[in-house]
């Protein structure tokens, strides 16, 4: 059991590290006290439930396909060199 724990521990510090630079997580701790990673996890865990039993399916692909190269073109366009507007603007 302890060796369970300090896994548990490592991946937690490691998804930590990694979340504090989102500063969403970082509102979502603040505001309800909940640790961000346990706040990841769990819209993780409600994404992948949706998608696993077809709730909103569709509509989670199709933000996730056209939401993330709409951003992505969006940074290309606003970003000063060209070689990135080329390949977003031809997707």
């Amino acid at each position: 059991m302890e060796q369970a724990r300090q896994i548990h521990d490592r991946y937690y510090e490691i998804a930590d590290k990694h979340l504090s630079n989102v500063g969403l997580a970082n509102t979502f701790q603040a505001k309800t006290g909940v640790p961000k990673v346990y706040g990841a996890l769990g819209a993780s865990a409600l994404v992948v439930s949706m998608v696993f039993f077809n709730i909103a399916a569709p509509l989670l692909v199709n933000l996730a396909g056209f939401g993330y190269a709409a951003y992505a073109t969006m940074n290309a366009i606003e970003s000063p060199g060209k070689e990135d507007d080329a390949q977003w603007l031809t997707y």
